[in-house]
């Protein structure tokens, strides 16, 4: 990505809604060839869109880009059209949920939705230790010792307007989640040390929640009082392998040069999700086997780094079992 391009562009949108390559070219400093790989990037990006032959406009928001809590250039190939899903709800005014494992992208999803729109994104990210005050804000007191309320990104978000992330929502306290079923019905409002905060115009609040079962420690049931807060539910598993591939090449795109190999890899992990193993890999860790492919890191070694040295923390059997798929899948691991 070419940052000085791109600002230009973006510069460039918030005075017209379509724009040439030419047109950007007499308006700034940079060659027609730099413009058009700059364009191209941003089309594979999802925020820019060919209108005929020679037009672009723009699918995200431009008054909000400049905005560092906007998300820029967030990596996401929308295979299961998720993207596409979220965004019909925040133009309908509807709060989702998205359902599924680790490591299938849905922070990713998330955040796209976010650079699209243009909206500034706050994170809370739940655990069993989560308590209100890490998302509505405490009493704090200033350089000269006065109290004061210092605000969490629940009432940023409603203030400016902007996307409130709730992750991995159903592992916090029951307790704990009664104030988001208060911000989160019709009135769109919350009572803070005496004061009636409302959401301002378009704020967008979307959760996650993993499975209920062994890979996902601590979750729990969503009461279902905040579920129907959320009408929308999205549910979002892995992708199969060629699918994966794609997603792991616009990360690492210099994992084309390994194309063969590391599809055998992929079959191999796509296996490994099917069996009762304590732990089942995610997209991370294709990836992240991805970077130390291209990287020069050997084969069997790598394989070992991601995909084997994991279970070591059970019992040998668990590490064998591991070790026997990849062998039947002809894939050596450095012993």
């Amino acid at each position: 990505m070419n940052e000085k391009i791109r600002s230009r562009i973006v510069e460039l949108f918030e005075e017209t809604k379509e724009l040439s390559i030419k047109d950007i070219s007499d308006r700034s400093d940079f060659s027609f060839d730099d413009i058009k790989k700059e364009l191209s990037e941003m089309e594979k990006q999802q925020l820019v869109k060919k209108l005929g032959r020679r037009k672009y406009i723009p699918l995200f928001e431009t008054r909000n880009m400049d905005n560092p809590l906007v998300p820029k250039s967030e990596i996401y190939f929308d295979w299961n059209n998720v993207v596409s899903k979220l965004k019909h709800c925040y133009e309908n005014g509807l709060f989702p949920l998205l359902v599924g494992p680790k490591g299938v992208g849905k922070t990713a999803a998330i955040r796209k939705v976010a650079e699209l729109v243009g909206k500034p994104m706050r994170t809370v990210n739940f655990s069993l230790r989560t308590r209100e005050h890490h998302f509505l804000g405490r009493i704090d007191t200033d350089e000269n010792g006065n109290l004061y309320f210092k605000e969490g990104p629940l009432i940023k978000s409603m203030k400016e307007g902007g996307m409130l992330y709730l992750d991995e929502i159903n592992v916090a306290d029951g307790s704990v989640l009664i104030r988001l079923d208060e911000v989160l019905d019709y009135r769109r409002q919350i009572n803070i040390e005496g004061q009636t905060i409302k959401a301002d115009d378009g704020w967008w609040c979307v959760g996650s929640i993993n499975p209920i079962d062994r890979y996902h420690t601590g979750t729990g049931e969503l009461p279902g009082q905040l579920i129907s807060r959320f009408p929308v539910r999205i549910y979002m598993d892995y992708p199969d392998s060629s699918t994966e591939y794609k997603i792991v090449k616009m990360h690492v795109p210099e994992i084309t040069k390994h194309a063969s190999s590391y599809m055998k890899l992929l079959f191999a992990i796509e296996q490994l999700r099917k069996t009762e193993l304590p732990y089942l890999p995610s997209v991370r860790e294709s990836i992240a086997l991805a970077r130390l492919l291209v990287s020069g890191v050997n084969e069997k070694t790598a394989v070992k780094m991601v995909l084997v040295d994991v279970y070591r923390q059970w019992d040998s059997e668990i590490t064998q079992a591991v070790i026997d798929l990849l062998h039947s899948r002809g894939i050596d691991v450095e012993t």
